[in-house]
C-alpha cells in the first residue's frame, strides 16, 4: 500500500510521466551538499528557447502569506495561508491538468493581477456554497497588502496526493507581493 500511495503522487495529471522538475545541487561551505528546487528566474525562458523537444515550460514560486478579502460591508478579513500561494506562468495549465469550475484556462493567468483559486478557498474567502463557486470570478483579494488581484477562475481542490499543493495561483509577474528579490524575473 505504501508504494502504491507514493507512486500515485501527481498521477492525476494525464501527462505525469512526461513532467519533470529541475533541481539544483549545491555545495554549502558549512553544511555540505544540498539539493533545492530553486532555480534562477531566466532558466524557464532559456529552456523554452534552447532545448529541443520541450512542449511547455512552467516556472513558479511558492510561498506562504496573508490574504485579505474585503466583505460586502467593506470590512477586511485576513487569512494566514501557510502554504499553497503560488506565482506561475500561464503555461501551468499546459503542463498540469486542473479541473476548471469557472473561468477560462487559456485566459486565467494571461495578465498581471489575475489569480486562480481552488473551490475550497472560494468557499472560505467569499463564504460561497459549493453551487455558487462561479461567483468568486471577478472578486478581488490582496496578498501581503502588496498586490491586489482579481479572481479569473476557480479550480477543483487539488488532490492530497500531490507534491505541488497549489491553492492560489497568481500571475508570475505579481511575485513581488511575496518575493522582494524577484526583480521582474531578471535576477
Amino acid at each position: 500500500k505504501i508504494i502504491t500511495y507514493e507512486l500515485s503522487f501527481d498521477a492525476h495529471h494525464k501527462n505525469y510521466k512526461n513532467i519533470y522538475r529541475l533541481l539544483t545541487q549545491y555545495n554549502h561551505p558549512q553544511f555540505g551538499v544540498g539539493i533545492s528546487e530553486a532555480q534562477v528566474h531566466p532558466l524557464g525562458e532559456a529552456l523554452r528557447n534552447d532545448l529541443a523537444g520541450v512542449d511547455a515550460v512552467m516556472t513558479y514560486y511558492a510561498r506562504e502569506g496573508q490574504v485579505t478579502v474585503v466583505d460586502s460591508k467593506g470590512n477586511p478579513e485576513r487569512f494566514q495561508e501557510y502554504s499553497g500561494i503560488t506565482y506561475a506562468e500561464a503555461n501551468i495549465f499546459k503542463v498540469f491538468d486542473f479541473n476548471f469550475l469557472a473561468g477560462d484556462p487559456d485566459k486565467a493567468l494571461a495578465t498581471k493581477g489575475s489569480v486562480v483559486i481552488t473551490s475550497g478557498l472560494a468557499r472560505k474567502y467569499f463564504k460561497l456554497a459549493s453551487s455558487e463557486i462561479g461567483l468568486a470570478v471577478g472578486k478581488t483579494i490582496a496578498i501581503n497588502d502588496a498586490a491586489t488581484l482579481q479572481v479569473t477562475a476557480v479550480i477543483d481542490d487539488i488532490p492530497k496526493t500531490t507534491d505541488l499543493p497549489f491553492t492560489l495561483i497568481a500571475n508570475y509577474k505579481d511575485q513581488p507581493a511575496s518575493n522582494p528579490y524577484f526583480n521582474d524575473g531578471a535576477d
